[in-house]
């Protein structure tokens, strides 16, 4: 099966690689810069939903190829920032192994559907927004025990069953 890439497809490729370049930003330094990469990583998530369904463009592959975009930007890259910014430790990788696979666990709950007009548990592109506000406006000196403290909520919020509405 060959798939043909569309415009939404193409907005999922821009997220994942504005995730990719949130990490390389902290990689250099740049937590501030790192945020805003991932900000524009959550907008460009956003928009390749609205542009699926307003274009008639929704389809299986797109459906994965956001999930596998989403666990890189919103899942993989935050764990990966919170350890070039703050060392690595064994409390935030014991978070940082609970987040990502609680991340996992959203997405694969996601792949096999969603209760009518909202999802379970929180979405994982949330974690975009909430670690670009932190990387935007926490003192660094507040990054050890704020990252931490963050996968491990996250986590749970992931993970649980409560109802959200979609935007």
């Amino acid at each position: 099966m060959s798939a043909r890439l569309t415009l939404a497809d193409w907005f999922t490729f821009a997220s994942l690689v504005c995730g990719m370049l949130a990490l390389a930003l902290a990689l250099s330094g740049m937590a501030r810069w790192s945020g805003i990469a991932l900000l524009v990583s959550v907008i460009a998530d956003w928009l390749d939903g609205r542009i699926a369904r307003k274009l008639d463009q929704s389809s299986r592959f797109g459906l994965y190829l956001d999930s596998l975009a989403d666990i890189c930007a919103f899942g993989f890259a935050p764990v990966a920032i919170a350890l070039v910014l703050t060392g690595v430790s064994a409390p935030l990788l014991v978070a940082g192994a609970l987040f990502l696979a609680a991340g996992a666990y959203r997405l694969a709950r996601f792949q096999v559907g969603t209760p009518s007009g909202g999802f379970e548990g929180m979405p994982i592109t949330a974690n975009g927004v909430l670690f670009a506000l932190a990387l935007l406006f926490a003192r660094p000196a507040w990054y050890a025990l704020l990252f931490p403290a963050m996968l491990v909520a996250c986590a749970a919020l992931m993970a649980s069953t409560f109802k959200v509405s979609k935007l």
